[in-house]
């Protein structure tokens, strides 16, 4: 699998994809990206608005948590998560 994560582990919206992937037991890297400061001038490709976490997924990039979390969700349907279903 060659996901990526990117940005801090501290920050509650990295916290909430990294708990989403770890729901759905999916593996991934985790690439530090300061909330502050000057940011890489790649990273403003993968989150326009320099904005973390961002997502790597081969060819696709995706930069908020929310999206992040329903793109792994429509793409892993297959592992469950503890989003309420009816």
């Amino acid at each position: 699998m060659s996901l990526t994560v990117y940005g801090a582990p501290l920050s509650p919206f990295v916290r909430k994809v990294r708990l989403f992937l770890a729901e759905k037991n999916l593996d991934y890297q985790l690439e530090i990206i300061l909330p502050f400061g000057q940011k890489p001038s790649w990273f403003r490709e993968l989150s326009p608005l320099g904005r973390i976490p961002a997502l790597k997924d081969g060819d696709v990039t995706l930069a908020d948590s929310s999206v992040i979390c329903q793109y792994l969700d429509d793409k892993h349907p297959e592992h469950s998560t503890l989003l309420g279903q009816n």
